[in-house]
């Protein structure tokens, strides 16, 4: 289906940005399903109202926040629950861990300890084994002598 209208590719200041994206946050056509701004449907929408004479141009536009460039109020919702969840995290490692939790270099200090004497022991093994083994061969050599 064919249409008149032109794309526009624009880059936008941030400031603008976070204007487009409060007026969309005022028009609900000027919002996707899931509630972000359509900024480019707002450039259209406040041109077409420009040219009708129902809006006029702010003389200066006022940064609405400090903040980041926000895709709607999820964003910002979620970026908060994550400062929050960051700070109990951080005030649990602190101060809600017990002293006797040992970091990586005791972990492995203790269970090259507790090896030790597992290590003695399958060495004892191995010993004993090739003791036997060469007594067997000595008597399995014995009776082959004994009867040639």
């Amino acid at each position: 289906m064919a249409t008149i209208n032109k794309s526009l590719t624009t880059y936008l200041p941030a400031q603008s940005v976070e204007w487009l994206e409060s007026y969309c946050l005022d028009y609900k056509h000027l919002q996707n399903k899931d509630g972000n701004p359509k900024l480019g449907t707002a450039i259209a929408d406040i041109i077409d109202r420009l040219a009708n004479g129902e809006l006029a141009l702010p003389e200066k536009i006022e940064s609405q926040s400090t903040a980041p460039i926000q895709y709607g109020t999820e964003f910002t919702a979620l970026k908060g629950e994550v400062e929050e969840l960051q700070k109990l995290l951080t005030e649990y490692v602190t101060n809600k861990l017990p002293d006797t939790v040992l970091d990586l270099e005791t972990v492995k200090h203790e269970i090259e300890v507790a090896l030790e004497p597992i290590r003695e022991s399958v060495s004892n093994l191995d010993a004993d084994l090739q003791s036997q083994c060469a007594m067997v061969r000595d008597e399995l050599k014995a009776i082959a002598d004994r009867e040639i």
